[in-house]
């Protein structure tokens, strides 16, 4: 905020001293144009410096920003077998059983790039699958498995397959579109844990926010 107003009185400065030279030089003061003129496109010239550097800084701020979508909790009913609680902003929570040592959360990503990212415009996101993991293959293979579908209150949780599958087979029509692709993430599952689920340019971030979750993922081999 403080750049863009250094940027905007900058500007303003140097259209004014641009438009008295201008004055001057109506005049045939050409030695005060000359010195108002060059002063004002120095200015000009600076404005477009700090505005290129106000872009630079508000584009990494939009690669690096990350979107809180979910809350997601577990309590253990017994040994590999855990109920998990996911939170939406909207207050709605939705409940599954998993069964595992971990939790897996499956989403498909849709980013922006170029002036869509420059204009704000947030990564966007569709939850689509939960499922339990055992740490031993052999587990993996031979004890019983939870794997559902979910969906969200997403902005794209109302897009059908269909459109998602349009948009990636005719990408040229939306050169906006930076790409498609699908994300994952996986942690340990322990009673009590609290987990936050944030989307960003890179996919789907889950973040340990109690000590169970932190003691779980510090102890995870």
């Amino acid at each position: 905020m403080i750049l863009e107003l250094i940027t905007i009185i900058i500007a303003i400065l140097g259209i004014v001293l641009f438009l008295l030279a201008i004055k001057r030089l109506w005049r045939r003061k050409l030695i005060t144009a000359s010195l108002q003129g060059l002063s004002g496109l120095l200015l000009l010239s600076l404005a477009a410096l700090t505005t290129s550097i106000a872009l630079n800084l508000y584009t990494y701020q939009q690669l690096t920003f990350e979107q809180k979508i979910a809350t997601f909790q577990l309590s253990k009913i017994q040994p590999k077998h855990y109920r998990a609680f996911i939170s939406y902003p909207d207050n709605s929570t939705q409940t599954y059983d998993l069964r595992g040592d971990q939790w897996q959360l499956d989403a498909r990503i849709l980013k922006w790039s170029g002036i869509a990212t420059l204009t704000g415009m947030k990564t966007h996101y569709r939850l689509e699958r939960l499922s339990g993991r055992y740490q031993d293959i052999k587990q993996e293979r031979q004890l019983p498995r939870t794997v559902y579908s979910i969906t969200n209150p997403s902005f794209l949780s109302a897009w059908s397959p269909d459109v998602w599958r349009f948009v990636k087979q005719h990408q040229e029509w939306f050169p906006w579109v930076d790409a498609i692709y699908g994300s994952a993430t996986y942690l340990p599952m322990t009673h009590g844990a609290r987990y936050t689920i944030n989307v960003s340019t890179s996919g789907l971030v889950a973040r340990a926010i109690n000590k169970e979750a932190i003691n779980a993922v510090q102890n995870w081999k």
